[in-house]
């Protein structure tokens, strides 16, 4: 491993090289061992990240159990795509049967608050078009969405939120605070006019 504690195999496949990712998967006696399953996971979640549509491809194609949820869901393929733009990487996750797009990751964020607090416009709206993402679900703190988008500051994320019918702009969070609330509480003049409907989104 290196500095950073990534395996041969890890490496390969953040950086797209699916020749040599082949030839490392080769190489390994034992497909069962616990910690190469770990490096499998880490592997697909870096090369979805990365946007590396081919490995993710190649990765689910030989090793399809890896897309079975996990407790530890830091190397979730599809919610890394979400987290770093890869939109390609999502629909080809996301026309799997056996992918969640609508799951809860630590601290009950979804994929689509994922994207809309990386500012993720096209993930957003691609997943707000999904039949199966409920937009309003909550994090453990009672946040939508919606809200940890005006809490990112993300503008675009939080227009193609507010824009969408199906998301409740009265959802209150635990503390029973609104999107609207949030955006005036941090000051943000052009979030507090969108959500109060005043401009055109």
């Amino acid at each position: 491993k290196d500095c950073l504690g990534r395996s041969p195999m890890v490496w390969a496949a953040s950086r797209g090289h699916l020749h040599l990712l082949q030839i490392l998967v080769n190489t390994v006696s034992n497909v069962l061992d616990r910690e190469y399953s770990e490096s499998l996971h880490m592997a697909l979640g870096l090369a979805a990240a990365s946007g590396h549509v081919r490995v993710v491809k190649w990765f689910v194609e030989q090793f399809s159990y890896i897309l079975e949820e996990r407790d530890d869901t830091s190397y979730s393929p599809f919610r890394r795509a979400a987290q770093f733009g890869r939109l390609e990487v999502m629909k080809f996750l996301g026309d799997r049967a056996d992918v969640d797009v609508d799951r809860k990751y630590e601290e009950g964020r979804t994929a689509l608050a994922e994207a809309a607090v990386c500012g993720f416009v096209d993930g957003v709206v691609y997943l707000l078009n999904r039949k199966e993402v409920n937009p309003n679900a909550k994090s453990t703190g009672g946040k939508t969405p919606l809200m940890l988008a005006v809490e990112a500051k993300q503008h675009a994320a939080v227009y193609a939120l507010a824009a969408n019918r199906n998301v409740n702009l009265s959802e209150k969070d635990n503390d029973g605070f609104t999107a609207l609330d949030h955006a005036r509480r941090i000051g943000d003049d052009e979030m507090v006019q969108a959500l109060q409907g005043n401009c055109n989104i």
